[in-house]
C-alpha cells in the first residue's frame, strides 16, 4: 500500500496503538521493514518479497527460509495447514480418548509442524489412491467444487481414512487447495522448491526463523512460560498441542 506512517492511518475501524505497534515490531524483527531517512517506514527487499505471499509474514518469512534451506516442498505443506482450523474433525464431542489416539499416529517429537506436515502428506497419499483410474480431465473437474469432489465415489477412501483418523475433510481440502495457489505463486517468483526428505532440520531451522517471536522460556520460580523477545509478556501452550503435558524443565 505504500504506507510511511502505518500508525497515523485514519482506518474506518482503527486498530489500537499497542497492536499497530506491535505488527511494526514484528515486521522490523522479520527484515520486512526499515526506517526511512526522512521518518517513516518503507519495505525492505525481503519484505517485497513477503508481500508476494497472501499469508501472515511469519508464515511467508518461513518459506523464503525454507528455499534457501533447500526444503520449501515442506514448508508449503505446514505453511497451508497453518492457514486453516485444525487438522482434526473439532465436532466429534464425546469421543475425546480416540480423538486422541487418532492425533498419536501423527505426533512427532520434532514438534506440531512436522506432524501437520505428517498428517498432510497422509492425506495426500490417501487422496492419490482415490486418484487412480481417472483421466487428467476429470481429476480438474473434480476440484472444481467441494461439493462436486464429495459425491464421487472415487474419493470414498479418502474421506473414511479422514473419517478413520477424526481429520476433518474440509479443513485438509483447503489447505491443499491453498498449497496449490502458494506453489503457483513460489514457482511464479522463480523459488526453488526442494524437498529436505525425512531429514527436518533445516525444515525446524526455516519455522524457527519465521516464528521466533513465538519462542518462550519455562519460569521455573513463577511457573510460567515467559515470551523471549517480551519477557514480561506470559505465554501459554495451546491445549491441543503433543507438548501441553510434557514436564517443564
Amino acid at each position: 500500500m505504500g504506507l510511511k506512517y502505518p500508525e497515523k492511518v485514519k482506518w474506518l475501524e482503527s486498530p489500537d496503538k499497542e497492536s499497530i505497534q506491535a505488527a511494526i515490531m514484528e515486521l522490523r524483527a522479520l527484515d520486512a521493514i526499515s526506517l526511512r531517512k526522512e521518518g517513516g517506514y518503507k519495505l525492505t527487499e525481503i519484505g517485497e518479497r513477503l508481500n508476494k505471499f497472501p499469508v501472515a509474514p511469519s508464515q511467508a518469512r518461513i518459506l523464503l527460509e525454507a528455499e534457501r534451506l533447500r526444503c520449501l516442498e515442506e514448508a508449503l505443506w505446514i505453511v497451508s495447514a497453518m492457514c486453516v482450523d485444525s487438522l482434526f474433525d473439532s465436532e466429534e464431542r464425546g469421543k475425546s480418548e480416540a480423538v486422541d489416539r487418532a492425533r498419536k499416529r501423527f505426533d512427532s517429537p520434532e514438534g506440531d509442524h512436522i506432524s501437520a506436515l505428517l498428517i498432510m502428506k497422509a492425506c495426500k497419499s490417501e487422496r492419490k489412491k482415490g486418484d487412480k483410474g481417472l483421466k487428467v480431465n476429470e481429476i480438474i473437474y473434480l476440484n472444481i467444487s467441494l461439493r462436486i469432489f464429495r459425491k464421487k465415489r472415487k474419493f470414498k477412501r479418502f474421506q473414511e481414512f479422514c473419517a478413520r483418523n477424526f481429520i476433518s475433510f474440509r479443513s485438509v481440502m483447503n489447505a491443499m487447495k491453498i498449497r496449490t495457489q502458494l506453489k503457483e505463486i513460489a514457482k511464479n517468483n522463480k523459488m526453488e522448491i526442494l524437498s529436505c526428505g525425512a531429514d527436518f532440520k533445516k525444515l525446524r531451522e526455516a519455522l524457527a526463523i519465521g516464528l521466533f517471536l513465538n519462542a518462550c522460556e519455562y519460569v521455573r520460580q513463577d511457573d510460567r512460560f515467559k515470551s523471549c523477545a517480551q519477557p514480561s509478556v506470559s505465554l501459554k501452550i495451546h491445549p491441543s498441542s503433543q507438548f501441553a503435558q510434557v514436564r517443564k524443565f
